[in-house]
């Protein structure tokens, strides 16, 4: 396998099916045209490497005053600002981490998707 060999190119939306056989696989048919980019590396017609680009929406930092947290109405009018502000940027979800039980349980009470594995910031200027 040589280096020689391999390209590496964004793959257009017409041919994010073929990231079928990759770990995109659940992922791409919710990749949005125009929006997320992928990156591939193929060597020939075969995809060797694959990853992709997700401008995502992270809300962070709820904070509600101690007297006032059991009542729930601090929490639903933040949460309905998140919905109205992230919808006017264009986003469908939002992303956030739970650095409290607390916190926890609420998003496990919203519904929210537990993200799997470890998630950490690459700082693009340091690389």
């Amino acid at each position: 396998i040589g280096d020689d060999a391999m390209t590496r190119r964004e793959l257009p939306p017409a041919e994010w099916p073929k990231l079928t056989m990759t770990a995109l696989d659940e992922v791409w048919t919710h990749l949005r045209a125009g929006v997320d980019r992928v990156i591939v590396v193929e060597e020939g017609d075969r995809i060797v490497g694959c990853w992709t680009l997700v401008p995502v929406v992270h809300v962070e930092g709820i904070w509600i005053a101690d007297d006032y947290r059991r009542t729930g109405n601090v929490a639903r009018r933040l949460l309905a600002g998140v919905k109205e502000l992230g919808g006017a940027m264009g986003a469908k979800a939002v992303i956030t981490s739970a650095y409290t039980d607390e916190i926890a349980g609420l998003a496990n009470r919203l519904g929210a998707a537990v993200l799997p594995g470890e998630h950490f910031v690459l700082d693009l200027e340091q690389l």
